[in-house]
């Protein structure tokens, strides 16, 4: 009798050996997992929608990492579910490749991207389907850049990928756009909103150096998301910087669109400035001019300005956006999407209107402003 997490036979073997593999606990089991602490401790038996709470906060974890949770967390009370919900989150962590976000972010963090933050409150809100778990992938063009590789690693693992987002039912979105326009926070709210895991997956992280190791790796983390969607759907949400690097193959996955994160307008950058200095707690309104600046450098002035003690427009001086320091690749990437993928902002396909005027360094004086044409 050989126990491994995972196993790859040779052919020679296949035939002469019986697998049994081993599912991860699912909510009946878990159920029972939890009933028994009760018992065992004196305590009442949880039912209805307070043991729906409790299943859902251990979800994911093999029977023994269960059970060793839930004895942890009893209390004379009942079960504190915030510390079984952090024992749940060590356990997961430890998984290669597999991190869950413990964040608090809702749609009320989220300042424009109205488009997309509309599509998901429709998709997880509707009473179809019921999703239970977002499986964040970023930059998931970096994940599977070595699909070509002469090992075989990174074509196992696309594969296994490939087959468990098949077989799972997952659905895939696929985000694409300005770096800091909101695309790692939207997936992350989205999880807060709706009071949903979000495991932030990495492949690059699931690779290991000894023969075998990333196949294995691979395969608990795939097992980890199906359990902690505990019989509900999937969402994935991938962002990518360049959806050409993605195989036909991958990008099917996706299967529920791209969307465009561009440049926030004048309105919406008014709406970043009135959220983070309330944010940070700043009383001074004298705004820098922040043309084609997104959210984070927008939070990043308001931090800066929070922590040095100094005007708005002197932390301004400070940063240069991304606009200003990778101009050409930003307005290649804004062409090459234009009339391809879905805005993020605004109901239908993201339409490129012409470069956007460069303006010089908030807070700087002096110069030309230089309008690229």
């Amino acid at each position: 009798v050989a126990l491994s997490p995972s196993m790859s036979l040779p052919s020679e073997l296949k035939g002469d050996v019986v697998t049994i593999d081993e599912p991860l606990p699912n909510d009946d089991e878990l159920k029972a997992i939890i009933i028994q602490a009760h018992k065992d401790s004196g305590l009442k038996e949880p039912k209805g929608a307070a043991l729906m709470k409790e299943v859902d906060a251990i979800a994911g974890l093999a029977a023994f990492p269960a059970e060793t949770s839930v004895a942890m967390a009893l209390t004379p009370n009942g079960i504190d579910l915030e510390l079984l919900g952090e024992q749940k989150r060590t356990q997961v962590n430890n998984i290669p490749g597999a991190e869950l976000y413990g964040g608090k972010e809702t749609f009320k963090d989220v300042v424009g991207c109205g488009n997309m933050v509309d599509m998901l409150n429709q998709l997880l809100s509707n009473d179809r389907e019921r999703f239970r778990l977002i499986f964040f992938m970023d930059e998931v063009e970096k994940m599977v850049a070595g699909t070509g590789d002469t090992s075989g690693v990174s074509q196992a693992m696309a594969e296994q990928f490939l087959t468990w987002s098949q077989n799972s039912r997952a659905l895939g979105i696929t985000e694409v756009g300005i770096p800091g326009a909101g695309k790692s926070l939207v997936a992350k709210a989205a999880a807060g909103q709706f009071g949903l895991p979000c495991l932030m997956a990495s492949l690059s992280k699931v690779k290991g150096s000894l023969v075998g190791e990333s196949e294995r790796n691979a395969v608990q983390l795939f097992k980890t998301a199906d359990a902690l969607a505990a019989g509900g759907r999937i969402l994935m949400v991938a962002t990518c910087n360049q959806v050409a690097s993605l195989t036909p193959e991958l990008q099917a996955r996706f299967r529920i669109g791209t969307y465009f994160f561009d440049y926030p307008d004048a309105i919406q950058r008014k709406a970043l400035w009135k959220f983070y200095r309330e944010r940070y707690n700043i009383a001074d309104d004298n705004i820098p001019d922040s043309t084609n600046w997104v959210g984070r450098e927008i939070e990043a002035c308001c931090e800066l300005a929070y922590l040095l003690s100094v005007p708005l427009k002197k932390a301004a001086s400070r940063i240069v956006p991304v606009c200003t320091a990778k101009r050409s690749e930003m307005e290649a990437l804004r062409r090459e999407s234009s009339g391809r993928f879905v805005s993020a902002d605004y109901d239908g396909i993201f339409e490129y209107k012409g470069a956007q005027t460069t303006v010089p360094l908030a807070g700087q004086t002096g110069g030309r402003a230089v309008s690229v044409n």
